[in-house]
């Protein structure tokens, strides 16, 4: 780990900091599958529906954000259902952690992007 504690931001803390061994892994099995595939197959349906690019853009990178918080939970819930067995396993759990988390991360994301200045010095601090 990369000093989490270090950590300007959720998304510096899960990109950066946190479990960097899952980066490539995560980055290949949900990130860039899901991404393409919003830009690719759902673009032209999105277009003619009046969806500017700078918007599908926008969706992609969401929905490929939250695609590996939801891999992560679903890999966690089996982790905690094979240590606590089936007796303390409290389903979902772990999922919804991540779940948020990945939420979290891309509405800071659009917040980020949308509100702060990029002419900002500090820009690349706060993300």
């Amino acid at each position: 780990m990369n000093h989490p504690y270090l950590a300007t931001s959720l998304h510096n803390f899960w990109s950066h900091r946190w479990h960097q061994i899952f980066r490539r892994t995560w980055t290949s099995v949900a990130f860039q599958p899901v991404h393409r595939f919003v830009q690719t197959r759902l673009n032209p349906q999105l277009t003619k529906l009046g969806i500017l690019q700078t918007q599908i853009d926008v969706l992609a990178l969401a929905c490929a954000i939250l695609s590996v918080f939801v891999v992560s939970g679903l890999m966690h819930e089996y982790i905690a259902l094979a240590a606590l067995g089936k007796n303390r396993y409290i389903p979902g759990e772990q999922l919804l952690f991540f779940s948020l988390h990945g939420l979290a991360v891309v509405i800071e994301k659009i917040l980020l992007t949308s509100l702060v200045p990029s002419s900002l010095p500090g820009k690349r601090i706060l993300g």
